[in-house]
């Protein structure tokens, strides 16, 4: 594999991967690895309160996923009883317990360091940014908000949504055993995320996904305890955005894990496309990618301004004013700290 001019290459598996699918949009560009995310502390903080040391003390650049047991040896664990919810593993996804977005953007600077401007990266994505665009699922109020990071020309895309999340839930458990524990283990609260850059039909995108483990050459795996069936294209475009070459899903029924298969991206694309108009999923991605460019290019973002990024009764992408300029983003002044805003 060739590398690019910032001396970082894609995933020679994952570009491979990405050719063999119907897509002919997406093009990897650069791997930039896994960071580590540990909240510390338990305390709440809104995000204009954050300060560049609160993040940069619990960022965690050498972090990554634990490597995943094979689906085979999962699958003759079965049928094995999952542990009740415990209200002990229960929080808010709120700041500390979420690193927001500007710690990706720090960490994927410092990777690149002054290959980035080579990069030209224009936008990025969260993990779920794409299946959102492809299916226009955002009608109002959506879960998906637009900012110009500030003192650069990138564009976020990103969903922003509080909510308690379970650690104890049978999903989560069934990662820690996909991960070589114990479904009565307590789950971790750190997050360990991967980042890569794709040009997505043209446009360079950095992407930030969380990651549930890696196979043994250290490439992301999804991990899901959710019948196939019921994945239709959010899956398919969760594993693309994350770099994911696998995914271990494993059948829930009755509390129980019933058995556990591994697909891989090939495989769960061409069940996803199956029958589905392909060309349209690529004409909606770049559609929405083509809105934020024009409120870009028309000054919408200017000030700090965010918006909530919805689909409207039209069938078209909108973008409406958010009048808290701090949801997605610290303060002007961490932000520039973080990403030395002089190089982007």
């Amino acid at each position: 594999m060739k590398a690019n001019s910032s001396g970082l290459c894609p995933c020679r598996e994952f570009v491979k991967e990405i050719k063999n699918t119907p897509f002919t949009i997406f093009h990897p560009v650069a791997d930039l690895g896994y960071f580590g995310w540990s909240p510390k502390t338990i305390e709440h903080k809104k995000l204009v309160d954050v300060t560049a040391e609160d993040i940069l003390d619990r960022v965690e650049p050498s972090m990554v996923p634990d490597k995943v047991v094979s689906a085979r040896q999962l699958d003759r664990m079965c049928p094995l009883k999952f542990e009740p919810s415990s209200s002990t593993q229960k929080h808010i996804n709120r700041f500390p317990y979420d690193d927001g977005y500007v710690t990706a953007l720090h960490v994927a600077l410092k990777r690149l360091n002054d290959a980035w401007s080579d990069i030209k990266c224009q936008f990025m994505f969260s993990g779920s940014t794409l299946n959102m665009l492809a299916a226009k699922s955002s009608k109002a109020p959506s879960e998906y908000f637009a900012q110009v990071v500030p003192g650069t020309s990138i564009i976020l895309l990103v969903k922003h949504l509080e909510y308690e999340v379970d650690h104890s839930a049978e999903g989560f458990q069934f990662e820690q055993l996909a991960t070589g524990g114990s479904v009565s283990d307590v789950h971790s609260k750190d997050i360990v995320e991967h980042l890569q850059i794709m040009d997505v039909g043209g446009h360079r995108v950095l992407f930030a996904a969380e990651c549930d483990g890696m196979d043994e050459a250290g490439n992301p795996v999804e991990v899901k305890a959710s019948n196939p069936r019921h994945w239709e294209n959010k899956t398919m475009f969760q594993m693309m955005s994350s770099g994911s070459l696998n995914v271990h899903a494993g059948q829930r029924r009755q509390n129980a894990l019933q058995g556990v298969k591994s697909f891989s991206l090939g495989q769960v694309t061409r069940k996803a496309t199956n029958g589905k108009n392909v060309a349209a999923l690529q004409a909606n991605i770049l559609n929405g990618i083509q809105t934020l460019k024009t409120a870009f290019e028309a000054g919408s973002f200017d000030n700090g301004k965010v918006w909530n990024f919805i689909v409207n009764w039209r069938g078209e992408f909108e973008l409406t004013a958010v009048e808290d300029r701090y949801l997605l983003l610290p303060p002007l002044e961490v932000v520039e700290k973080l990403l030395e805003s002089n190089q982007l």
